[in-house]
């Protein structure tokens, strides 16, 4: 921990760096107004796959917005009204401009809050294709790994911000405790980082050290691989500063963005712990109505595991190359996976999104085919629509998740894809459908509300891979437990003040709950919070 201090040290003292700030992350109190001003085509369109977005970045994009410009496609659209929301936000960033990117803020953000989530913990069953150490839980889903356990949970966390010629340190401490439901026991508690990273440029890159979230994908929450789900990752992260096209005729395949990645899961896992992960994610646009990105994560090391040579270390880290690629490296995992999103501006802003995701498989031809893409494959199509019937004030989103058997498992990284019991990527988790829509609606700039519908199926299924080892054959046929749930929330901010608050209320009713026929539980959430932004 102390070499990283010096490092950290080091890097913020030393390295020439261009203008830069922090990262955009889920608690970002704008980002409807600029998913709505990206879908109705008032500024560019970033790129969604690798959202590794900064608020100087924002901020840029923003103060180029033409406030008489009418949007064809989103008529209900006041731009004047939406920069009107954002004033305070491009205000503190042209005072940073301004201050040549130096300023410290020595508290940034102050929050706490108060949750009671009493039951509604499950496990995931052994189905014979791999182990994971997961809970299941709805009302801990996209929460950062924040969630300690069922009972009473009380939490209070800071943000803190300092800037240096725009070379940019974040730290964000937090202290939770854990009470059980009857107020007679102490659980848990912690004090711990939930992020700490440094930002900066070099050259065309913009480089990340430490502990931050990992936003790949076309979700708001990120796609199969790196999610909200977890808590934020210890990494080095590289990424292009802005897309950038490749030389001579290669121009008109369309602009590129390219990320890599490395880093380390920690001690948590109970097998092979302070395992290591490296990857890249490839984007490309096309046209500007479409987006791909192909990301690929690649895990091996930690405790009591080898680290594979170099060749087969490349061999299994290309993995999206199936003739050259090798599934059969021991103390490895890879996970793969491909993404779209499209544009349709004309239907009220409408943006859908496609994903194909594969654990630790190749792509297979011949007898196999159908064994992967129907076993080892998951699927993924959602979509949003910014100005439902036409009404800028109303956000509609529509999502459906297909997972494999094998999704987030290993047969050697005994926990899966996962930090503290919480799945890294897609918090379906394996062997399960998901479909869920939601209601966003902004009755003023102070007050808003989220309202989500959502179903779950996981399966309850063992599975046997046939001697030829292109079949599988379902060996047991449980009774699959089904979650349904509502989940209201709501956000007010305080006229004139600094104060923001917001709670939430959710009602989910499980059947055949722990995958034990004919059982159900009624499980439900309570959320209160208050924060107040230096």
């Amino acid at each position: 921990m102390r070499k990283f201090f010096y490092f950290f040290l080091f890097v913020f003292i030393f390295v020439p760096l261009i203008s830069h700030s922090k990262l955009v992350d889920q608690n970002f109190p704008y980002l409807d107004e600029y998913n709505r001003l990206v879908s109705c085509e008032i500024i560019d369109r970033p790129f969604y796959g690798q959202r590794f977005w900064t608020e100087s970045k924002i901020a840029a994009q923003l103060s180029k917005i033409d406030v008489n410009k009418v949007s064809a496609h989103c008529p209900g659209l006041d731009v004047q009204s939406v920069l009107n929301q954002l004033k305070p936000f491009l205000d503190q960033q042209k005072l940073i401009k301004k201050n040549k990117g130096t300023h410290f803020k020595w508290i940034d953000k102050l929050s706490t809050s108060y949750r009671f989530l009493p039951k509604g913990d499950s496990n995931y069953n052994n189905n014979n294709r791999g182990q994971i150490n997961s809970i299941i839980n709805t009302f801990r889903e996209d929460k950062q790994g924040e969630v300690l356990g069922l009972g009473h949970a009380l939490k209070i966390n800071s943000a803190h911000n300092f800037s240096y010629k725009f070379q940019e340190l974040v730290m964000k401490p937090a202290f939770d405790v854990l009470v059980s439901n009857s107020f007679n026991q102490i659980h848990d508690y912690r004090f711990t980082l939930d992020e700490g990273y440094l930002l900066f440029d070099v050259w065309h890159f913009n480089i990340l050290l430490g502990r931050a979230p990992v936003i790949w994908g076309q979700r708001p929450e990120g796609g199969p691989i790196f999610t909200l789900n977890s808590r934020a990752i210890d990494q080095i992260q590289i990424t292009h500063k802005n897309p950038f096209r490749l030389p001579w005729f290669f121009k008109h395949f369309g602009t590129l963005k390219v990320s890599t990645i490395a880093g380390n899961l920690g001690p948590d896992q109970q097998t092979f712990s302070w395992n290591y992960f490296a990857g890249l994610s490839l984007g490309i646009k096309p046209i500007k109505h479409l987006e791909y990105n192909l990301s690929h994560i690649f895990q091996f090391g930690g405790t009591g595991n080898g680290i594979p040579g170099i060749i087969p270390f490349t061999r299994e880290f290309l993995g999206f190359f199936p003739q050259f690629s090798d599934v059969g490296i021991r103390g490895t995992n890879k996970l793969t996976e491909l993404n779209m999103r499209y544009y349709i501006p004309s239907l009220m802003g409408f943006q859908g999104y496609l994903s194909y995701f594969m654990d630790d498989s190749n792509v297979s031809n011949g007898p196999a085919f159908k064994k992967h893409f129907l076993h080892n494959s998951s699927y993924q199509a959602g979509f949003f629509i910014s100005c439902f019937a036409f009404s800028c004030s109303d956000i509609v989103r529509a999502e459906f998740t297909s997972s494999s058997p094998i999704a987030f498992r290993h047969n050697e990284f005994l926990d899966g894809w996962t930090i503290n019991k919480n799945i890294i990527g897609d918090p379906s988790g394996p062997d399960s459908y998901r479909f869920f829509v939601t209601w966003k609606r902004d009755w003023s700039q102070f007050l808003k509300t989220r309202l989500k519908l959502q179903w779950i199926s996981r399966e309850n299924k063992t599975y046997t891979i046939n001697a030829n080892g292109i079949s599988v054959d379902t060996t047991f046929d449980g009774p699959a437990e089904n979650r349904y749930t509502v989940l209201a929330s709501h956000q007010y901010q305080f006229p004139q003040t600094r104060y923001r608050m917001n709670g939430a209320i959710g009602y989910e009713y499980i059947k055949n709950y722990q995958f034990v026929a004919n059982a159900s539980v009624n499980s439900f959430l309570l959320e209160l919070g208050l924060s107040y932004l230096f």
